[in-house]
């Protein structure tokens, strides 16, 4: 969480040499979390889990990763793209 956040702080101040050593060294953190678990994940609510952490935190942190060292990082990009989520509009109160 540290590691993203000094990389948004680096970005935010224009810094782009330690926003990707930032976003990258966030990459292999959360790279190695999840390995970690996996590596002791009992049943399939971990094995969820994990999927749920890869989808969510770590493809969209590479994403973002390859996208500043491409030069094209979009401001304000959504983690997840819209068309990813899905409202059950039945809970409706």
């Amino acid at each position: 969480m540290e590691a993203v956040h000094n990389a948004a702080s680096a970005e935010a101040a224009g810094d782009k040499v330690r926003t990707q050593s930032e976003a990258a060294r966030a990459l292999a953190l959360v790279k190695s979390g999840l390995e970690s678990y996996a590596g002791v994940a009992r049943d399939r609510s971990d094995k969820g889990a994990i999927a749920v952490m890869n989808e969510y935190v770590y493809r969209p942190l590479r994403a973002k990763l390859v996208d500043l060292k491409k030069g094209t990082t979009t401001v304000n990009q959504p983690a997840v793209p819209r068309n990813r989520v899905q409202v059950d509009q039945s809970l409706s109160v």
